[in-house]
């Protein structure tokens, strides 16, 4: 869902800046299924990030044994922590 207002965001701008974002944010999923354990923990919580390098967006993610699980396609910028309610915190 947040990935999607981004890219109507981005698509109201510049439809071609938009498939670059959906294109990335594909890439960076198939990392993170690959090797979840690859990026950093968000400090205080047990949710790894991955930072987006052209779009102002980190993909905050879990990892179990079997599932990788996308919480968040958070704004940089914006409302900094908000996706922290979709977790339980130790």
């Amino acid at each position: 869902m947040e990935a999607d207002i981004a890219a109507s965001y981005h698509y109201r701008r510049n439809p071609e800046a938009a498939r670059d974002l959906m294109d990335l944010l594909a890439k960076l999923v198939a990392e993170i299924q690959e090797a979840p354990q690859r990026w950093p923990f968000e400090k205080g919580t047990k949710v790894q990030r991955r930072q987006m390098v052209r779009f102002p967006y980190t993909v905050f993610y879990s990892n179990t044994l079997h599932e990788v699980y996308i919480i968040a396609v958070a704004h940089t910028s914006r409302r900094p922590g908000y996706w922290k309610t979709r977790i339980a915190v130790d």
